[in-house]
């Protein structure tokens, strides 16, 4: 069977969640024997770093098609005004194309599976980027409408696809994402723990929230909720809100200074690959208070490290986390800092939410989504 993936979310210099997402589906997906994998791929600005990762998917045995006369950035403004083929830079020899990321261009040879994560920019407008939000409204349908199969991360996911689209259930698959459990577990040291803490200005016990600062992570309410707890307990553990700035963040910053808590909140910025799972060792709590996600990756990653969390009671996270965690409504800051002011002095539910997190963990993995896919492939090759 012959498979090729839209690899342009490998070339990521700061991945989010469909670019993790994407990378490692692909590396799972590479180990089947069945599949004859092919990346698609175009020119891009950083070469050295292009044929870096290349190089490493070409040793595992990948085919590699890249464009050397078009980058993706022209394609993509090509195919939005007139049909372009996709067939014309990227051939016609592929039984199935996978994409990651909504889109199924013009003029794919053979069957296509898309990745539709959530329907956010329609649930939840005001919380998406205007650019994707009009990208998405012009073209989704017809993405979907050239897809063969559409898979999604979640059945909350899958329920908003049909509600907002109208899309036949039945065209819907789900594929939940997983953890890579060799790298997330709790398994590491206190110095790798320590070192990590260093880099990032911590000292001491802390909180943690992971993932994009933007208006859709709730991250205000989370700020409200701190301020509470310090006002019970003035010597609570430092909150650390790490993960790149995404949009609309200025509002987050505004009440931290608003509140005099420049001191108590840290922002470590982006965190490398490596240094993520000792970050998520070390916390005491982590916390994930989004509006809505797809799925939400960052706290089952917590969970795997042994990391208890706190979730909002929105959207997929539920589903995802299901008894293993504690859930508040998304808005409700006193009961946001009642949950984690709980696990912070109640030392038999702390332990309770550690264990059930591990173990709740270990049913998601990467292998168990790559072989999701297949069946997909497998039910379209024949």
């Amino acid at each position: 069977m012959k498979v090729a993936f839209d690899a342009q979310l490998l070339f990521e210099k700061e991945k989010t969640g469909i670019g993790w997402c994407a990378k490692n589906l692909i590396d799972c997906l590479i180990e089947f024997p069945e599949i004859e994998c092919t990346l698609n791929c175009f020119l891009m600005r950083d070469r050295i770093r292009a044929k870096k990762v290349l190089k490493e998917y070409r040793d595992k045995g990948c085919h590699i098609l890249q464009s050397q006369w078009m980058p993706a950035r022209i394609y993509n403004h090509l195919e939005r005004i007139f049909p372009f083929p996709y067939q014309v830079v990227f051939g016609n020899k592929a039984t199935i194309t996978q994409f990651f990321n909504y889109t199924v261009p013009f003029g794919v040879a053979g069957k296509c599976v898309t990745m539709v994560y959530d329907m956010a920019f329609l649930a939840c407008p005001n919380t998406v980027t205007k650019k994707t939000r009009n990208w998405l409204e012009k073209n989704i349908r017809n993405y979907c409408k050239r897809a063969d199969v559409i898979v999604t991360i979640s059945e909350f996911s899958r329920q908003e696809i049909h509600k907002y689209l109208c899309i036949p259930l039945e065209r819907i698959e789900v594929m939940y994402c997983g953890v890579d459990l060799k790298r997330y577990h709790p398994d590491y040291s206190k110095e790798q723990i320590e070192a990590v803490k260093h880099k990032c200005g911590i000292r001491g016990d802390y909180l943690l929230y992971l993932g994009t600062l933007e208006p859709r992570k709730n991250l205000e309410t989370l700020v409200d909720a701190y301020r509470l707890i310090k006002e019970q307990v003035p010597d609570v553990p430092k909150l650390v809100l790490a993960g790149k700035k995404g949009w609309m963040y200025e509002g987050l910053f505004e009440k931290i200074k608003t509140f005099g808590l420049e001191k108590d909140i840290l922002f470590p910025g982006y965190l490398a690959e490596e240094e993520v799972p000792a970050l998520l060792c070390g916390a005491r709590v982590f916390i994930f208070p989004s509006l809505y996600e797809g799925f939400g990756i960052p706290p089952l990653e917590a969970m795997a490290c042994g990391t208890p969390v706190v979730i909002s009671d929105a959207s997929s996270l539920p589903e995802i986390v299901g008894d293993a965690g504690l859930q508040v409504p998304a808005k409700d800051a006193e009961k946001m800092a009642e949950k984690i002011e709980k696990l912070l002095t109640d030392n038999i539910l702390w332990e309770k939410c550690r264990q059930a997190g591990l173990e709740r963990a270990r049913k998601f993995t990467w292998d168990k989504s790559a072989q999701k896919l297949v069946e997909v492939y497998q039910r379209l090759g024949t």
